[in-house]
């Protein structure tokens, strides 16, 4: 029997986002990048409770993908605002010891 995405629980579904993304993040074409960071972005907007170093790790990639498509401001916005939420998250820690 086939599971859809709403029938897992929030946990698993932030988990499956986040992979999904990751594999589009890995393609070369544009629409497929773009749907990466949609799928980072629901993981951050939705999970931020439920699965915390997970919603903060998609916060950082997420900004780093805008920074690599050339939205510095909306890249400093996404990872200032994961600074705030996640401020012990091993990856904002990472960024403030370069």
């Amino acid at each position: 029997k086939l599971m859809l995405l709403k029938d897992y629980p929030e946990w698993k579904s932030a988990w499956v986002h986040y992979f999904v993304g990751l594999g589009y993040l890995s393609k070369l074409g544009q629409q497929e990048r773009t749907k990466g960071m949609l799928h980072l972005a629901e993981v951050a907007a939705t999970s931020t409770r439920i699965v915390p170093w997970l919603a903060g790790d998609s916060m950082i990639r997420l900004s780093v993908e805008l920074e690599k498509e050339g939205f510095t401001q909306e890249s400093n916005r996404v990872r200032l605002e994961a600074k705030r939420l996640f401020p012990t998250h091993p990856k904002i820690l990472g960024d403030e010891n370069e």
